[in-house]
C-alpha cells in the first residue's frame, strides 16, 4: 500500500478523527491509535447510530475466554456520506471498577437480550489482545473493497460517495485466533447465532456476514420515521458529494471550502459518543452531572472538553 499522510485541513481532520486514506482502494480506514479506542463499545452506540446518519447492520458475537466476556462485533451499511463495514474486538473483565456501573446502566443495556453478560459496556481490546483479521465487502456480489489480513482491534473501511442498503452488502470475514481454546469459544458464540462457518486451517475461522441474527436497532418500529428521514438525508448527502465531480476521495485533494461539510460527516467522532451517552442517560433518568463524571473518570476526558461537548458552563 502506498503511504498517505495528511497535508490539508480535511486531511488533518480525517487523521485527527482516527483515520487514514488508502490510495489504491480510495477508502478511509481506522488507525490502531484511533481516538475511538478510549470510548469502548456497547449496544447503546448501535441504538443511537442515527445520530451520525448511520443505517447499518450490527452483529455482536459473545463468548467467554480466559476469565473475560468477549464481544467481536461486525457492522456493514451506510454511514451518511459513505458505505462501509467494520470488525471490532472488545472485552470486559468481571472485576471492573465501580465506574462501569453508569455505563452498564445506560449504553450497555440490551432491551432484546436477557443475558446479563451481554448487557454491559465493553472495553476495546488491548494491544496484546488484537487479532489478525481480514474482510471483503461486496454489494450485490460485486467487490467494493477489502482490508487485511492485519492485526487490529478495529478493522474498518469506508468509501465516500457510495450509497448502499445494508441488505445488499455482504462481508466475507476471516479471523485468526492465538489458540484452539479461543477459536472454539468464538465458534460457540457463532453457533448460538446459527452461523455457518469454516475452519480454514489451524485457528483461522472464515464466515460470511449477510443477514444478521441479532435484533437490529434500525428495524425498531419506534424509529421507522427516523429511518425514513435519515435514508432521505443520506441520498441527498451522497448526491451533493457526487456533484463535486472529484477524481478520487483523497482528503488532501478535496476543495478547502468543503472541509467543514465533509469533516462533520466522518463517523464515530467524540461528539457522537458523548451525544449517545447523553441521550441514553436521559432515558434512565440520570443527570448531566453523572454524564460529566463518567466522561472524566470513565473515558479520561479533560473536564473542559467534556463540558464543551455537553454544552455545560
Amino acid at each position: 500500500m502506498s503511504q498517505w499522510s495528511p497535508n490539508s485541513p480535511l486531511g488533518n481532520a480525517v487523521f485527527a478523527a482516527g483515520f487514514l486514506y488508502d490510495i489504491e482502494q480510495d477508502i478511509i480506514y481506522s488507525r490502531r491509535d484511533a481516538l475511538q479506542r478510549k470510548f469502548g463499545y456497547a449496544y447503546g452506540y448501535d441504538a443511537e447510530a442515527f445520530l451520525i446518519n448511520s443505517i447499518i447492520d450490527c452483529e455482536p458475537i459473545f463468548f467467554d475466554y480466559q476469565g473475560k466476556t468477549w464481544m467481536i462485533e461486525l457492522w456493514k451499511g451506510q454511514y451518511g456520506l459513505m458505505t462501509g463495514c467494520e470488525i471490532g474486538i472488545y472485552n470486559r473483565s468481571p472485576n471492573s471498577s465501580a465506574a462501569y456501573a453508569m455505563l452498564d446502566a445506560t449504553i450497555g443495556k440490551r432491551p432484546h437480550d436477557p443475558n446479563p453478560s451481554h448487557n454491559m459496556f465493553f472495553d476495546c481490546a488491548n494491544d496484546d489482545e488484537m487479532l489478525e483479521m481480514s474482510f471483503t465487502l461486496r454489494r450485490n456480489g460485486k467487490k467494493l473493497f477489502s482490508r487485511g489480513p492485519e492485526k487490529h482491534w478495529w478493522l474498518t473501511g469506508f468509501k465516500w460517495g457510495e450509497i448502499s442498503n445494508p441488505d445488499d452488502l455482504t462481508m466475507d470475514v476471516e479471523i485468526s485466533f492465538p489458540n484452539y481454546e479461543m477459536a472454539n469459544a468464538f465458534i460457540t458464540g457463532m453457533i448460538e447465532l446459527k452461523y455457518g462457518l469454516n475452519r480454514i486451517g489451524g485457528n483461522k475461522i472464515g464466515f460470511q456476514f449477510h443477514r444478521p441474527s441479532s435484533f437490529q436497532p434500525r428495524k425498531d418500529p419506534a424509529k421507522a420515521a427516523t429511518l425514513t428521514q435519515v435514508s432521505s438525508d443520506n441520498s441527498s448527502i451522497v448526491s451533493a458529494y457526487k456533484r463535486l465531480n472529484l477524481s478520487n476521495n483523497d482528503p488532501n485533494l478535496i476543495p478547502h471550502d468543503k472541509t467543514d461539510w465533509i469533516s462533520s460527516r466522518i463517523p464515530y467522532s467524540e461528539t457522537f459518543f458523548v451525544q449517545a451517552l447523553a441521550v441514553l442517560t436521559k432515558i434512565v433518568n440520570r443527570t448531566m452531572e453523572e454524564v460529566l463524571h463518567t466522561l472524566v473518570t470513565g473515558f479520561q476526558m479533560a473536564l473542559d472538553e467534556a463540558k464543551r461537548l455537553l454544552h455545560l458552563p
